[in-house]
């Protein structure tokens, strides 16, 4: 896996300008700042595949409202990768590496993504309804880890 930073300069004034406006998947204004750097990010990710400079990209994002308004309907229409929570980039890394960490160590990490969320979302009173949101995807995730490693054990 290669990771890439780019600089969201070059495109300050150029394509996001032109691309976001065009694309029209939300209401909001290009100026305001509520999911700027997802929408930025969308534009990067598009203009890279575009470009030939990567052939697709993984989008990590945690930002679940972001990804609904901006991330998911880029990623419908145009086919530039795959769309990840932290939750899906640990998976990938358990699968990948298997016999190099431990089952317990993956769950560890999806106990401290939901808690480093929680306690970030608390920062802006949580609701109760986040809360459930956040502790079911813990589950989900952690029943996927379990399955992952039933699976992975029986291969030669």
């Amino acid at each position: 896996m290669h990771v890439v930073a780019y600089e969201i300069a070059p495109y300050q004034n150029g394509m996001v300008a032109i691309m976001i406006p065009q694309i029209r998947f939300s209401d909001r204004p290009l100026q305001s700042d509520t999911d700027r750097g997802e929408r930025h990010n969308c534009v990067i990710a598009l203009d890279t595949v575009r470009s030939g400079e990567h052939r697709q990209v993984i989008y990590l994002t945690d930002d679940y409202k972001a990804a609904r308004n901006y991330v998911h309907p880029i990623f419908e229409i145009f086919p530039l990768g795959n769309v990840w929570s932290s939750y899906d980039f640990v998976l990938y890394l358990f699968v990948r590496y298997y016999f190099r960490i431990h089952i317990d160590d993956i769950k560890k990490s999806l106990r401290d993504i939901t808690a480093k969320a929680l306690g970030s979302a608390k920062a802006q009173v949580i609701s109760k309804e986040t809360e459930l949101i956040w502790q079911k995807r813990f589950i989900t995730y952690s029943q996927k880890v379990d399955r992952i490693d039933q699976v992975v054990q029986k291969f030669p």
